[in-house]
């Protein structure tokens, strides 16, 4: 009788590398097959993403920006990490989404919806604790724990407002907090759209 599979022994499912083929070959010189075949011969899959980028980058001549890149294809396509998820240290597994939102407002404005508590519940139905602001963010903590950090971007009049929320515990639960934070900067919008 075989045992069932824990997510130690489950097989590591394949996910889509962060750009294609041809892009990546006009700008590195090598696919994405090239590119695995070169990583599985140093051993990259038992290795951590900043030994694997080390490699591209030093060994392989891959420059700052294309060794990040290749790294998270390699560990995407060798199942080491699925679409939104992070492998840094002490955050194996975690998941983190993002939403952004321009604003009809400054963003000044718009920081304070997020900071004040009468204007943050008019449109954020979640409890929430204020944890810091600066002039241009803000961090709160989520409801379970995890950290919300917030981004205001001036646009003259107008506002771009973006929010990440990291150490999601699943593809699921990503997905889902994506679509909550999409809906909750929707209400925020109809909240300071002007009356017509």
């Amino acid at each position: 009788m075989s045992k069932a599979a824990t997510p130690e022994t489950a097989p590591r499912q394949a996910a889509r590398p962060p750009c294609g083929d041809d892009a990546l070959h006009r700008q590195t010189g090598r696919d994405w097959a090239a590119w695995c075949k070169l990583l599985d011969a140093e051993g990259a899959a038992t290795l951590t993403h900043q030994q694997i980028v080390a490699i591209v980058r030093d060994k392989f001549d891959g420059g700052s920006w294309w060794s990040q890149m290749i790294t998270v294809g390699y560990e995407r396509l060798r199942g080491l990490r699925q679409v939104g998820q992070g492998r840094a240290k002490g955050a194996a597994g975690a998941f983190a989404v993002s939403a952004n939102k321009t604003l009809p407002i400054d963003a000044a404005t718009a920081q304070s919806f997020f900071t004040q508590p009468q204007r943050r519940t008019a449109w954020l139905h979640d409890p929430v604790t204020l944890r810091t602001t600066t002039e241009k963010s803000v961090r709160l903590t989520w409801t379970d724990g995890t950290i919300v950090a917030v981004f205001i971007t001036p646009k003259g009049a107008k506002s771009s407002v973006s929010v990440d929320h990291g150490k999601l515990p699943s593809a699921e639960a990503a997905e889902a907090m994506r679509a909550h934070w999409k809906a909750a900067l929707d209400r925020l919008h109809a909240t300071v759209q002007p009356a017509t």
